[in-house]
């Protein structure tokens, strides 16, 4: 369901982290200038993945064990972005952007999400020691 906060976290992340693509990841560099994380492929790939993975994760609500899963799976992701725009940024010696920085957002609000399955499978199944 949509009015569940963790949807809301999901796609918070979701739209956080397609905000990366418009801010820059370095800027001060030497050689190149400012970088985007369009010139940095497989970062941008992770990036769309987990993206991906968000927004498919709220669809599965009926099914929180799997929505849990997938919730790790784009924490994980989106901690994978982060490390590899750290390395790039690290490996041109430049200074850190904002767009560095946001995967892990998009991975606490992702977090946010699994606390928010969690307590609610652990409602279902409360409510089903009762029954």
């Amino acid at each position: 369901m949509i009015q569940r906060i963790q949807s809301v976290y999901l796609f918070i992340a979701a739209v956080v982290g397609m905000v990366m693509l418009t801010v820059p990841l370095a800027t001060g560099c030497d050689d190149v200038g400012d970088i985007d994380l369009i010139m940095f492929y497989p970062a941008l790939i992770l990036l769309c993945i987990s993206c991906f993975f968000s927004l498919v994760t709220i669809g599965l609500y009926k099914n929180r064990r799997l929505q849990m899963k997938i919730c790790i799976v784009t924490m994980i992701l989106f901690f994978s972005t982060f490390i590899s725009t750290s390395y790039l940024t690290a490996a041109l010696g430049c200074t850190v952007g904002f767009g560095s920085v946001v995967p892990l957002l998009s991975a606490v609000l992702a977090l946010l999400a699994w606390n928010g399955i969690k307590k609610d499978e652990k409602l279902v199944r409360s409510a089903d020691r009762l029954r």
